[in-house]
């Protein structure tokens, strides 16, 4: 074992690396698309851009992944009554039964990602890692934008390809 392993940062760095590596690979196939299809069956409509300020996306890139939604069945789009120029986003009804779907599998793989831990043990390490995320926060992202790289492409939990973050009415974006 490297002995650098031994330092409690050290040791940190590598479970939480080692975390993070599970939680992206025990998450949805698709995730960008469940991750929008999960956003829609919490709201009503929601137009492109709202979408892609939420998610910290590029335009071209959204683009793509809604035009596989409407390919798929899933999301209908239309011209925004107060922009033309804007499009407004909403599910299907196909679309929010695989929703429904998506977020009820979503919710048994957390369930499982923390079947190790009892109740109590799951709040104390809430409390610590929201402790350390606005640590973090603070003092690495300080004029930077949300991901301290100088936009705001991280979703706001600041690492890039973040999952969640908070829409524009401080509700938590999950994927």
């Amino acid at each position: 074992m490297d002995a650098n392993r031994h330092h409690p940062e050290e040791r940190l760095f590598h479970h939480l690396r080692g975390i993070a590596h599970q939680m992206r690979h025990h998450a949805d196939a698709k995730g960008g698309q469940g991750r929008i299809l999960g956003l829609l069956l919490r709201r009503e409509s929601i137009t492109q851009r709202e979408l892609q300020e939420l998610l910290g996306v590029q335009a071209g890139s959204l683009s793509e992944i809604l035009s596989k939604l409407e390919a798929g069945g899933l999301i209908s789009r239309a011209p925004n009554e107060a922009d033309r120029r804007g499009m407004d986003i909403t599910l299907t009804e196909e679309g929010i039964r695989v929703a429904k779907e998506s977020e009820a599998y979503r919710r048994q793989r957390r369930e499982a990602l923390f079947q190790a831990l009892s109740e109590e043990e799951k709040l104390n390490l809430a409390a610590l890692l929201e402790k350390l995320n606005e640590d973090w926060r603070g003092r690495f992202e300080k004029g930077q934008g949300r991901c301290g790289r100088g936009h705001g492409g991280c979703g706001g939990y600041g690492s890039h390809g973040g999952r969640g973050g908070h829409d524009p009415s401080g509700e938590e974006v999950r994927p």
